[in-house]
Formats: C-alpha cells, sequence, structure tokens
C-alpha cells in the first residue's frame, strides 16, 4: 500500500466532550471574598486577564505596569503568548495592594508568592482555590446563586475571562462592536 489507511483525523472515533467548568460573574466576587490574602490577587490577576496559571506564577514585578494597568507575559508555553494585557480596575488595585504588602519587592521579584514567601505553584494555587470555593458556595447558597463546581481549576479562569468579555460584547481581540459602550 502506498499510503496509511489509518492515518487522519477522520479515521478517529469522536469521544464524548466533557463539560468544562468556569466561574459565572456572579459567582466571582463571592469566590474572590473567600480568597485568602495570598491567593486573591493571583485569582483576580487569573479572571481580569485570561492568562494561563504558569503565566501567572512565573510574572515578576517588572513584568506589571500598575501607572499603565498592564501586564508584560514574557514566559508563555507558545510564543504567540507572549504579549502585552490591559488589566480591569479591581485587578489593578488588587495588584497594588499585593505590591504595598511586598514593600522590598525588588523588580526580579516574583509577584505571586506563598505564604512563607516562595514561588507559587500550581498544585499550591489548585488548594487554595478549593478552599476558596467551600467557603464561597456556602455564601452562595445564602445568596440563592449557583455553587461553584468542584471541577473549577485556575485553569478555568481563561473561561471566566472570556465570559466576562463575551458579556461586555468585547471580543479577544480587544475591539468593541457596534452600539456597545
Amino acid at each position: 500500500i502506498d499510503r496509511n489507511p489509518a492515518r487522519g483525523k477522520r479515521r478517529r472515533l469522536k469521544g464524548e466532550q466533557r463539560s468544562r467548568p468556569w466561574v459565572e460573574p456572579e459567582q466571582l466576587l463571592a469566590l474572590l471574598d473567600a480568597a485568602d490574602a495570598c491567593s486573591r490577587p493571583v485569582f483576580a490577576t487569573l479572571a481580569g486577564t485570561g492568562m494561563r496559571p504558569g503565566e501567572a506564577i512565573a510574572l515578576r514585578w517588572r513584568d506589571v505596569n500598575l501607572a499603565t494597568s498592564t501586564i508584560t507575559i514574557r514566559e508563555s508555553k507558545t510564543t504567540a503568548g507572549v504579549r502585552e494585557v490591559d488589566v480591569p480596575a479591581g485587578t489593578a488595585e488588587a495588584l497594588r495592594e499585593l505590591r504595598a504588602r511586598a514593600r522590598d519587592a525588588r523588580p526580579e521579584d516574583p509577584v505571586f508568592v506563598n505564604r512563607s514567601g516562595r514561588l507559587q505553584t500550581k498544585r499550591n494555587l489548585q488548594q487554595r482555590l478549593k478552599s476558596a470555593i467551600k467557603r464561597a458556595n456556602r455564601e452562595l447558597v445564602r445568596a440563592g446563586i449557583e455553587p461553584l463546581s468542584d471541577e473549577v481549576t485556575p485553569y478555568a479562569f481563561r473561561r471566566t475571562y472570556s465570559s466576562l468579555r463575551a458579556a461586555r460584547w468585547v471580543h479577544a481581540d480587544g475591539v468593541m462592536h457596534p452600539g456597545d459602550d
């Protein structure tokens, strides 16, 4: 045979598409309120910028420009991921508070550290998120809002970011469409 008959994507069986959870806008504030002081800024940054968790963990203070409310992502999964992102006002405020608490932070110091002052890890973020979800769900149930899924991960904030942008009719290219405010 001159070709491989099993080659090509049409030969594969389609698997069941599993649901990918995200944080709804009405759940986000409860989650941020439930997060501890170490985790709140990183969760706000993930939700407000759409960054990957690994990109956020790799941030250094030299990458954060609070004057222009932008973050430069230098370390990314792909070369296309190296970019500058706008930071919403609420996220910028969380970063300002974090910067004030980190008094002696040098430009090369990591932005997000754990409680002992060492570089934050994805595993630690996941554990902190699970704790925050438990606390937030108690408040969400009291308020009559659907609780957060236990399957929400730090990566789910990328979908939250997209949802927030879509709710404002701003597409990923940053362009507002006619009739938008």
